[in-house]
């Protein structure tokens, strides 16, 4: 197999254009064009369908261009490794617990996408707690995890984000942050993020407060919670950044609750690639416009 055809069926496939392709790689359309033919014509199999309008992956085109993607990627990263100059070719993973939540979060990352645009995609998930966040990082599930443990590793770089607290929250309509933990406690507890850690938080919350709610149920889905909540059924005990404007929600401020940083986390290696640089550059202008 010619690796240049290979590297031409890629960029093809990655652009969905043999004009933009050619653009990246340096080459005429014609050329490309070539090159993506004698690889068809070499393992004897139809990558691409071509029309006037569009071009589309067959099953096999699909099948290659998967295993390409992450040949050609790996290799941009080692290309990126070893030359100050930004290139493209390859995506970023960024994995944010699912404790954390807040329109910093979402700010920061529709920023970053778009800057990084240039170079590549950046990718989302959810991952469980910090031990899988650190496990994933080692592993190159992920590039960034964003977390609220501090890991103290010379492996590993850490990046201070934001302020964050866990609260108990009401809807705004109902006046329920005025009431009294009698009145409250009559209602049960949406705890939204991952169970094992918000349930040490809350266990120490609710200590702290002396305050004991009629139920308790952990829950993933956001919006389920948010429902039930703002038809009065149910308070949600939150982890969200400081000042955040909770849009419909209301804090119940009879009740104290601990602030704590929430940090990225990416392996110290890889502190000067170009998708290291380029979110420590997102960081550094949120920090700028909002602090």
């Amino acid at each position: 197999m010619n690796w240049n055809h290979l590297h031409c069926f890629y960029e093809v496939a990655k652009n969905r254009s043999v004009k933009d392709a050619s653009k990246n790689l340096g080459l005429s359309a014609s050329t490309v064009s070539e090159h993506v033919k004698s690889l068809e014509n070499n393992i004897n199999t139809t990558l691409l369908i071509r029309s006037s309008r569009d071009l589309k992956l067959t099953i096999d085109g699909e099948r290659i261009f998967r295993y390409a993607k992450k040949m050609f990627s790996t290799g941009k990263r080692l290309e990126d490794s070893i030359t100050s100059e930004g290139i493209s070719g390859y995506n970023v993973k960024v994995g944010i617990e699912r404790s954390l939540r807040g329109d910093f979060l979402d700010n920061i990352l529709a920023s970053y996408w778009k800057n990084y645009s240039k170079f590549g995609l950046v990718e989302s998930s959810s991952v469980k707690n910090s031990s899988q966040s650190i496990y994933f990082i080692d592993h190159d599930v992920i590039d960034i995890a964003i977390s609220d443990f501090a890991i103290a590793d010379v492996g590993y770089g850490i990046e201070k984000l934001a302020m964050f607290k866990n609260s108990l929250l009401c809807s705004e309509s109902s006046g329920y942050e005025k009431e009294s933990k009698l009145r409250l406690s009559r209602l049960p507890i949406a705890v939204l993020g991952n169970k094992e850690v918000m349930k040490k938080s809350l266990k120490k919350f609710l200590f702290n407060n002396s305050f004991s709610p009629k139920e308790i149920f952990y829950t993933d889905h956001y919006d389920f919670a948010k429902k039930l909540c703002l038809d009065g059924q149910a308070l949600i005990y939150m982890s969200h950044e400081v000042n955040q404007d909770l849009k419909g929600f209301k804090v119940i401020e009879e009740f104290k609750s601990n602030e704590y940083p929430i940090y990225s986390i990416y392996k110290k290696e890889y502190e000067n690639l170009i998708f290291m640089r380029e979110f420590k550059k997102e960081i550094k202008s949120y920090f700028n416009k909002y602090h």
